[in-house]
């Protein structure tokens, strides 16, 4: 089987690997129920009526993209070719998998970390997975490093990485 990225226009090929779309998280953040809303002010009682709320709104956003990702082939890393070592890509695909509860690391580089970051149970997730990346590779991100990645992709995440392991 031929794998090309979405962008490509290829005669041989035979199998096309999109990207995930950011719409729908966007979309998620820009349509809070009235519970979501207003029931941040109300300690406790609240906090677990709008993460509910959130959680239900949120299901079927996080099931298309589960969707998406067990349609691709396991990692294919033909695709990643020039973005770094191997067993690199590897791991922090897997680790954002493990991380954000992700059904598989079928990652392409195109893929937005806005995406691949966000979770739709806890907020806190991507911290946790950063530190952890920090952790295994011995670096540190700036907070403008991080701010950066978000609106980026995972091509540009596995290259900082790197970048940083190297300094």
């Amino acid at each position: 089987m031929v794998l090309h990225r979405c962008a490509g226009k290829a005669p041989e090929l035979t199998s096309v690997i999109c990207p995930l779309d950011y719409g729908p998280i966007a979309e998620l953040g820009s349509k809070e129920s009235w519970i979501e809303k207003y029931g941040k002010y109300l300690p406790i009682v609240g906090w677990i009526m709008a993460g509910s709320a959130y959680s239900r709104r949120a299901k079927p956003v996080y099931q298309a993209y589960c969707h998406q990702l067990n349609s691709r082939p396991a990692l294919t890393l033909e695709l990643w070719e020039g973005c770094g070592e191997a067993e690199v890509i590897r791991d922090v695909c897997q680790r954002v998998q493990n991380s954000m509860d992700w059904p598989t690391a079928s990652f392409i580089p195109e893929d937005p970390c806005g995406v691949l970051w966000w979770s739709n149970v806890d907020g806190l997730a991507h911290v946790e997975m950063i530190i952890g990346i920090e952790d295994a590779y011995n670096i540190h991100f700036r907070d403008d490093e991080l701010q950066f990645l978000a609106q980026g992709t995972m091509a540009d995440f596995v290259k900082t990485i790197l970048i940083l392991q190297s300094k």
